[in-house]
């Protein structure tokens, strides 16, 4: 949530994830649309540090793209990432 990995944390299963509930969100949160008109379940997340937290000594990778499904930029971090924002500003992320 933070950069330098503070704030809150939740742990990624291995492999690919086609979306992430925002676990900290209040129910009752206005139901907003994306860029399809679809409802968006969940406001999203803010990913402000990354962290390897497994020991099978594989290389860690994440890919987040800035479109839902997968779509739009992608930016691979493949080592633990104290700050993702550039200049502090954060990185718009729509799909991991």
């Amino acid at each position: 949530e933070k950069a330098g990995f503070q704030g809150r944390t939740i742990a990624l299963e291995e492999g690919p994830t086609e979306q992430i509930v925002n676990m900290w969100t209040e129910e009752g949160t206005p139901e907003t649309l994306d860029e399809t008109g679809r409802p968006v379940l969940t406001p999203p997340l803010v990913i402000g540090s990354l962290r390897l937290a497994v020991r099978d000594y594989s290389p860690p990778q994440i890919d987040l793209y800035a479109e839902v499904n997968g779509m739009g930029m992608m930016s691979s971090y493949c080592d633990d990432a104290v700050e993702l924002g550039s200049y502090g500003i954060p990185r718009t992320t729509g799909s991991i």
